[in-house]
């Protein structure tokens, strides 16, 4: 009777620890992932700024 309570106490240490484990592993990843797309949207945003100015700049020589 009381190595069943122990058991079950444990059992649900284990149980809890594993959630927590798995929740803290799933925030990392997801953090990662969020600052893996913020840089390859900046990238992309970057790229596709570059690409327009240099695509539709209006030189200052044509209205002298």
């Amino acid at each position: 009777m009381i190595e069943d309570a122990y058991t079950q106490a444990s059992t649900k240490r284990i149980t809890i620890s594993t959630i927590l484990m798995r929740r803290s592993l799933l925030l990392a990843c997801s953090r990662l992932l969020q600052v893996v797309v913020l840089n390859v949207s900046g990238m992309f945003h970057n790229n596709l700024k570059k690409l327009f100015l240099n695509k539709f700049s209006f030189k200052n020589d044509e209205y002298d």
